[in-house]
């Protein structure tokens, strides 16, 4: 009985250590959500890097939706910003500048500036190699931006999202180098075989292991639309899957007898099973930038910025501008211009508007 009861004792013992252990590993694994990099308690240890980027930080807006962030580089109204995410979606991103103080109209661009005014904004030049924008507010005594032109992008850096006003959106440090990130060409694609002599975008066959066969498409399917585009024919259905990327989802108007139904199709890789695994992971749970490549040097954070917070800056701990977010392109990798490549970029805008009434960037926004 003795040496039963000792037994019982010592299993009793090791599973309380086990147990005590276990919680242990869980509170080293799992932080609390006020300790992750966009907790409060984190975001309030860098409020001082991020507070300065409260005086020339604006949110660009179409209608009264923000569609990306910008930075203040002229106390003339000169706002620098990302060119994919304010272009027109009528393709054309100007527009005349009127005296307003912020038209809501879906196809108007807006600012709203450091104190909370809506303006109208016009896009002034553009330099596509790098994604930016310029553009102009009727507005004078705006506060331009410093530049940190000496920052270092090393590994293991902290850097600093502000948010409109000045608090902090999140924080990070850099996780890869300086480094170009060449365009890429892959288009995502359904999974089928199309009818093309049908005159119609009719399915013709539905091959194994795509988003076509996930998703239930099925031979003799007609599409008649993709997400806000009719589609008469084959071709239609090709040219408007070209510009999309895989692991991205479409919604498909489907004709399949004589019932209409609506289905979603994860678009896969043209190369396999394995490269479509790895685009959703990358995207599970994250809205990318709809440009991520073809840039000439970017480096790599893992701040959690959002699409529309693209445009705008990124600080060192001493709330310098060091460089432009412009591209959500992963789950934990935001990618970041370097300040240096941006003020070239700002340099060539400046020689597109080369007017004499003109007026160029201050010496404030100068490094």
């Amino acid at each position: 009985m003795r040496r039963s009861a000792a037994w019982t004792a010592f299993f009793f013992g090791v599973t309380a250590l086990l147990a005590a252990d276990l919680a242990v590993a869980q509170t080293l694994l799992y932080l609390p959500t006020e300790r992750q990099t966009t907790g409060r308690r984190v975001r309030t240890a860098f409020k001082e890097s991020a507070s300065p980027a409260g005086a020339w930080t604006v949110d660009v807006l179409r209608g009264k939706t923000r569609v990306a962030m910008g930075v203040v580089v002229s106390p003339k109204g000169q706002i620098l910003t990302k060119l994919s995410e304010v272009e027109s979606p009528t393709g054309n991103g100007t527009q005349l500048t009127s005296t307003s103080g912020g038209d809501s109209s879906p196809e108007k661009l807006n600012c709203k500036l450091p104190g909370g005014k809506v303006v109208d904004a016009t896009m002034i030049a553009t330099d596509p190699d790098t994604d930016l924008a310029l553009l102009k507010v009727e507005t004078d005594g705006l506060k331009s931006t410093e530049w940190g032109m000496d920052f270092d992008p090393r590994l293991g850096r902290w850097v600093v999202t502000p948010t409109f006003g000045g608090s902090v959106s999140t924080v990070g440090i850099i996780s890869a180098a300086p480094r170009k990130i060449a365009a890429e060409r892959v288009s995502g694609v359904l999974g089928v075989q199309m009818d093309i002599p049908s005159g119609v975008a009719r399915i013709r066959e539905v091959f194994e292991d795509s988003g076509a066969k996930a998703a239930g498409l099925k031979a003799g399917d007609v599409i008649t639309r993709c997400d806000d585009k009719d589609i008469p024919d084959a071709p239609s259905l090709i040219a408007r899957l070209r510009s999309s990327k895989p692991g991205e989802e479409v919604t498909l108007r489907v004709k399949r007898d004589d019932k209409t139904e609506t289905i979603k199709v994860q678009l896969t890789h043209p190369f396999g099973v394995f490269l479509s695994q790895f685009a959703q992971q990358n995207r599970m749970g994250t809205d990318l930038s709809e440009r991520t490549d073809g840039y000439e040097e970017v480096f790599s954070h893992d701040g959690q910025v959002d699409p529309d917070e693209c445009g705008g800056p990124l600080l060192d701990l001493n709330g310098r501008v060091i460089g432009i977010n412009i591209a959500r392109a992963g789950r934990t990798e935001t990618l970041a211009l370097p300040a240096y490549l941006v003020y070239r970029a700002l340099e060539r805008m400046q020689d597109q508007v080369n007017r004499p009434e003109s007026s160029n960037v201050s010496t404030e926004a100068k490094p």
